[in-house]
Formats: structure tokens, sequence, C-alpha cells
């Protein structure tokens, strides 16, 4: 499972990545492991659960406004972001050029193996530039999105469809902040994962990103994810905290949980798993114990298609109006009760996980029957 993701509106670029994971083979329910669709196996950074040995590998570095994600071997993909960064940092050069001069004087039989999608601002704006997308071995850029990768097989054209349609109506809202926008860029991208429950399954189990803009790079948001099918009445979730260059994913349901350290330029292998330790030891117990969440993500299950984002209390960090989105579609004749059932959702996720009780804010959700639309409420606390 590898999939990146880079988009952009007037004034801000989000790019989002896949982190993968992988078990041990006795594990998986495959004869071969597939953490991703190169069938590679990562480097090991962390073991954070003694029942299950993870790997895992963050795919975006972050440079001075910019940041960069790969899907490929691990191995090349290791020498071309170092050569981009000593690119931009020690010699000068800014990110397109930075890529431009590593594709170019890389063997192109190392080169051709990874996609690459670079997200960065300047002066002009927000720019989304790709090598290798679609297998072009050139550099490209792009309007506003470009996709590298596979969420798996069958699903992949209908996934990649859905990811056009939303994103047109996301990209194009001038109601959404950054954070907002990126929450909502990784709640659909997270629903393939929760969908097949992957984190579990140890192929694949949570996507991350980052927001630029003129004032730099910004990390995710704190975001929990759910997806209660109906009739299982079982709550799946993903809990995503981002610190320090590190990235903590839960699944709330099976009780799995993994920690990515982000490399940084010049950084150690040792270095790297010192500062994971440290995030894991000293940042991440009094987070767990006293967190706000920043964004709640009910991802689509059924009968409910499309991507609803509910925050939760606004804390010092987004001090903002709450905010409701969800795309919404024609279903059978209209008659389903959108409202109804984001609130039996939100009654089902808060029972499941007694953190959040009391975190969580409803506002009414109108349901136009006859059209596809996004809609936007917002609604302060009461």
């Amino acid at each position: 499972m590898t999939f990146i993701l880079g988009c952009k509106t007037a004034t801000t670029a989000f790019l989002a990545a896949d982190a993968a994971l992988s078990a041990p083979e006795e594990l998986l329910p495959h004869k071969t492991p597939r953490n991703s669709v190169f069938g590679e196996y990562h480097q090991i950074h962390n073991v954070t659960d003694g029942r299950i040995k993870y790997e895992g590998y963050p795919k975006i570095r972050r440079l001075p406004n910019a940041a960069v994600a790969f899907a490929g071997p691990v191995a090349v993909w290791e020498e071309v972001a170092t050569c981009i960064e000593r690119s931009c940092i020690e010699e000068g050069r800014n990110p397109v050029d930075s890529l431009r001069y590593v594709t170019s004087s890389t063997p192109l039989d190392r080169i051709s193996q990874v996609g690459v999608v670079l997200a960065y601002y300047d002066g002009n704006g927000p720019t989304i530039v790709s090598w290798n997308h679609e297998g072009s071995r050139r550099i490209e850029e792009h309007t506003a999105l470009c996709m590298i990768g596979n969420v798996g097989d069958a699903e992949h054209d209908a996934f990649v469809g859905g990811v056009n349609t939303l994103f047109e109506c996301l990209l194009t809202s001038k109601l959404l902040d950054g954070a907002s926008l990126l929450a909502c860029i990784l709640g659909h991208l997270q629903r393939s994962s929760l969908d097949h429950d992957l984190m579990t399954r140890g192929i694949g189990g949570t996507y991350s990103g980052v927001w630029i803009d003129r004032s730099g790079v910004h990390p995710q948001p704190d975001i929990l994810y759910a997806m209660l099918l109906p009739g299982q009445g079982v709550v799946r979730s993903v809990k995503t905290i981002a610190r320090d260059d590190c990235l903590y994913a839960s699944s709330g349901a099976s009780g799995h949980s993994v920690i990515f350290s982000y490399p940084r330029y010049s950084e150690s292998a040792e270095l790297m798993r010192q500062r994971a330790a440290r995030f894991r030891l000293e940042t991440l117990p009094p987070l767990l114990g006293s967190l706000q969440w920043d964004f709640f993500s009910i991802v689509s299950g059924r009968p409910m298609p499309g991507l609803t984002i509910m925050e939760l209390k606004r804390n010092q960090k987004f001090p903002a109006t709450g905010r409701v989105i969800l795309e919404l579609k024609p279903i059978g004749d209209g008659a389903f009760d959108i409202s109804f059932y984001v609130r039996t959702f939100v009654e089902d996720v808060m029972n499941d996980d007694p953190d959040l009780r009391g975190d969580i804010f409803l506002v009414y959700l109108p349901y136009d029957n006859e059209h596809d639309t996004l809609i936007t409420v917002s609604s302060r606390q009461e």
C-alpha cells in the first residue's frame, strides 16, 4: 500500500502520504507481506507494542517552506531525498531546481524506481511538482491535484475518482483554513485504511500530512478518525498525534499503536531513534492524558457516502468557530436523514471511547436531497 498526494488552493499547498506498516508474516492474512505495492520491507524505527513487531517508514520530509513525499523502494528514496535536502539547504537551490538537479544526475535505472511529489511555497504562491507521475519519467507541475501510488487493487479506481470529486469541492471552498482542509484530505485517505482494517492487518494503517503557506510548513493537527459500519456494532478508529517530527498512530478498536519518527537533515539513525524514544516516554504520556482533539473525523461508511469532519472543542491552537463539513450525494429516494445518522454515529463513538465524552459538540446538518453538493455548516459551541 503506497499512496501520496499533493494538492493546492490559491494560498496553500498540501502533501499527504500513507505511513507504511508491516508485521511478521504469520500475523498477515497473505502469504507474502504487502506493506506497499512495491513489496518493500521498510527500515525498523521503533517498537511500541510488545505483541507485534512493526516496521514503519514515514514518506514525507520537511524542508524550509517545502515538503517532499515518495513512493518506491526506501533505499533509492533515501538517496534521492538526501540529495534534494543537500541541494536546497547547502547549495541554496530552490526546491524544484533541486528536484531537477537530482533527477538529472541520478542514474535512470534508479531514479525511475521512485515517484516524488514536491509541495512548496515561494513568492508566486503554492506549487505542486511531481517526478515520474504515472511512469512519465519527467518533472511536471500540477495546477491543483497530483496522486502517485495505489491504495489496493480493485478499489483503486473508485478511490481515486472519489478523491478527485471531493477535492474539487474542498479546494474551491473559501470557508476552510489550512488545518481544516488537511483534516478533510487525511480523513478521506484514511477511509480506505479503516474500511479494510489495514492497521490491524499490518499492511498500512494511517496517513500523515503537512500544509504549507507563506508562514512555512505546518504539521497536521491532532485527528481522531472513526468509522462505524451499520449492523456491526463496532467503531473502528485511528488516533493520530504529531509532535517534534514524530507521529503517533493508535488503533483504538484493536489496541495497536506505533510511533513514526520523521527523518531530519543530517540526523543519524541513532539520533532519530533517540528522538522517537523521548517522544514516546516524555512527550506522549501527558498528551494522551489531557489531549483535546483538534478534529474528529467521521470517515464515510455505509449507508452514508462521502466524508464528514466534525471539529471538537476549540483549543488554544485553533481558537476558531467549529465547523461540520459534509459531502452529500443522493441516496435512494432522498429520504435518508443524514443529521440523524451523524448524531447516532457520534453517540456510538462516544460510548466506545469514554475519553471523548463532553468533547464533541453537534450542529444540525441540512440535507439537500436534490443536488450532489458540499454543504458547510458553522456553529459556535454553546
